[in-house]
């Protein structure tokens, strides 16, 4: 729920700092751009490595960007290239965890407790 209160709450930031609507959509695009770059890997990272781990590392990661973010929107200069650099990094984590978070589940769950696909004309 953070994460998405974050691309909300991030554009308008800018646009209450800088008054610039440019600015703002900038920011907004910004933050979905590593969709496009780091999907793919992401999803080589759950198959490869630990999901727990990927999770684990990606969240703190995040939250140590968004404390950074947090101070510099706080402070009275705008330093929008460097916002936008850790808009970016910040954004960046989610496409890489987004496939460990997707397919954690069974490797958390007994198979027991997993429901099984049910075919409607069987």
């Amino acid at each position: 729920m953070g994460d998405w209160l974050l691309k909300i709450a991030l554009p308008l930031a800018i646009y209450n700092q800088t008054g610039s609507a440019t600015q703002m959509a900038t920011v907004y695009g910004i933050s979905f751009l590593p969709w496009i770059f780091f999907s793919l890997f992401g999803g080589i990272m759950a198959d490869r490595y630990n999901k727990k781990l990927i999770l684990i590392l990606g969240n703190l990661v995040s939250g140590i960007l968004v404390l950074i973010l947090a101070i510099l929107l706080s402070t009275k200069t705008t330093q929008i290239g460097l916002i936008y650099l850790i808009v970016f990094f910040q954004s960046s984590v989610d496409p890489l965890i987004h496939p460990s978070f997707q397919s954690i589940l069974p490797s958390i769950v007994r198979i027991i407790k997993l429901s099984r696909p049910t075919h409607p004309f069987n």
